[in-house]
């Protein structure tokens, strides 16, 4: 998609075009202070959250109905669309709509008596689970593939709606009575150690022998976690530049703060502690905050511009519908509030940042420096 002309200022560099709206250009240059979101902007999640996505869904179906899936039929375009809905930056939620939908599917064409396996279930806990039911059978990755295009097609004119999950499944056409009984056996929003959605999605990200440093109890599964295999998008050079041209920065994230130090290492020293904001820190301890605190609710991101203090213009530095959605919410309540937008060259977030006119659009979060000396060259 091409920039709206007299919106945009263009800038090429090797990474990408830099967009920036004229309309920005001044406050931009005022900027005093930065909030990043993390997945995707600081950190690839892309060896991270969602091979754990693919993997706690493939464990998950498996579990209800008793058939494999094979992860790899499970395609990042899916977990996209579902992202771009807005409300789903919390991936257990992307993965309970993946679960709903395939179990759905499996059941309607394939085996007719996945609901008696569930009703089983719901009398077991974790480790009768895993060791009583018998599988009993393997879905071709086309089918799977095929039922997944086809939810992609349903949750498209919800891109960018911030729709509930609820909300999803009565439009989409699942069988509610089923849904329900997926959800008794899943206790989505519970604890760790409770709800079985929370605890495999936590072992599978963490590890099973991580989970317990994080958690406090466990493990109850067997997961390697995907946790070490991520990777930082951020470069030292970016946060150093930054820091000397006297912008203070934090975080406003749905991850929580143990992983993200961990990840972040040595360059967590160029964070304001004040202006960190780790939501899932919140919702462990309280899953009732969860509507409260989760993306794209603007509460979190009010709290981190508030630790960095301040009366200059503020940026927040994203890469999704929720992000977006977030800023916007909190502009009611905020002044001198921008926004930028992290394509990481995928067109559908281009056209994304396009038509919401997003006041910075970056091909990577390691432009921005480049973004400010310009500005105050000028």
């Amino acid at each position: 998609m091409e920039p709206p002309e007299r919106k945009y200022l263009e800038y090429r560099t090797s990474m990408g075009t830099i967009y920036v709206k004229y309309a920005a250009l001044e406050p931009l240059s005022r900027v005093g202070g930065v909030i990043f979101d993390c997945d995707g902007v600081l950190i690839d999640e892309k060896t991270s959250y969602d091979k754990v996505i693919q993997e706690v869904t493939v464990y998950l179906t498996h579990m209800l109905t008793g058939y494999t899936v094979d992860a790899s039929a499970i395609k990042q375009e899916t977990i996209y669309d579902i992202r771009a809905i807005g409300s789903f930056n919390n991936d257990s939620n992307t993965i309970q709509l993946l679960v709903e939908w395939l179990v759905d599917r499996i059941s309607a064409e394939l085996d007719n008596k996945v609901t008696e396996r569930m009703t089983e279930l719901r009398s077991k806990n974790f480790t009768e689970m895993q060791g009583v039911l018998q599988s009993r059978g393997k879905v071709s990755s086309s089918s799977v593939e095929n039922w997944l295009r086809d939810l992609s097609g349903k949750v498209a004119p919800f891109s960018g709606s911030a729709a509930a999950l609820t909300a999803l499944e009565e439009e989409i056409g699942i069988d509610m009575q089923l849904t329900k009984m997926v959800k008794d056996v899943l206790k989505p929003g519970g604890r760790y150690g409770e709800s079985l959605l929370t605890t495999v999605f936590d072992e599978a990200f963490y590890g099973s022998e991580n989970v317990q440093k994080v958690r406090n109890a466990g493990p109850f599964f067997s997961f390697t976690g995907k946790l070490d295999e991520e990777k930082l998008i951020v470069s030292r050079e970016t946060l150093e530049k930054l820091s000397q041209y006297g912008i203070r920065m934090g975080i406003c994230t749905g991850r929580g703060s143990w992983e993200t130090w961990r990840t972040l290492g040595e360059f967590s020293r160029y964070f304001v502690k004040e202006a960190c904001m780790f939501i899932s820190d919140y919702i462990t301890i309280d899953p009732v905050k969860y509507s409260y605190l989760e993306k794209p609710s603007p509460i979190p991101l009010l709290e981190a511009l508030k630790g960095l203090g301040g009366d200059e213009p503020k940026l927040y530095v994203g890469n999704s519908a929720e992000d977006h959605i977030m800023f916007q919410r909190a502009l009611s309540s905020r002044e001198n509030l921008l926004f930028a937008g992290v394509t990481d060259n995928d067109y559908r977030r281009l056209d994304y940042m396009f038509e919401n006119e997003a006041d910075l659009i970056l091909s990577s979060v390691n432009q921005l420096a480049k973004v400010f000396q310009l500005l105050r060259e000028e």
